[in-house]
């Protein structure tokens, strides 16, 4: 499992129903993995169907950060409007803080009530965190790290829930 098939769900297809899901990060080095050529064909097809591909869709996310709550609000409505039909918007990670080595910086996950009904899961924590996958509700689940803990973590789960582990 690679980190591009976790971060965008391909992986998840089999807990999900085969329900189209998009996790969308907000992390600030996003626009180089959307401009990465290596990433557009996987993009591509995400948001084929949606307006005018994916960076407008991450300049409306960045507008959001550092803003009260009603600000990120709208533009999270915003960027639901990028989402093409069928899919579901399950997280939004947003970090609070100067640079991603800075021990003091702190992650938030949005809540539905915070932000749309659309949204349906929701933690807060510092970095280092860890995390579990919901076996109760398996159609909902979001990313929360970029760390490679984290992500062996992921990939450890993933096994698991297919019987691989």
């Amino acid at each position: 499992l690679d980190w591009a098939s976790l971060l965008l769900c391909r992986n998840l297809t089999y807990l999900l129903k085969r329900t189209p899901v998009l996790v969308v990060p907000c992390w600030r080095w996003m626009p180089e993995i959307l401009q990465n050529a290596a990433f557009q064909p996987i993009f591509n097809s995400l948001f084929r169907g949606a307006q005018n591909g994916v960076l407008p869709f991450f300049s409306t996310v960045v507008a959001a950060l550092f803003r009260p709550i009603a600000k990120v609000q709208a533009a999270m409505n915003a960027v639901l409007s990028y989402v093409p039909t069928g899919a579901h918007v399950i997280g939004l990670h947003i970090r609070l803080g100067l640079s991603t080595d800075n021990p003091g910086e702190r992650e938030h996950f949005f809540s539905p009530r915070q932000v749309a009904s659309a949204w349906v899961s929701c933690a807060y924590a510092s970095i280092p965190h860890s995390w579990r996958m919901d076996t109760n509700a398996p159609r909902f689940w979001f990313l929360a790290t970029d760390d490679q803990a984290g992500k062996d973590l992921v990939a450890r789960q993933l096994l698991a829930a297919e019987g691989r582990i």
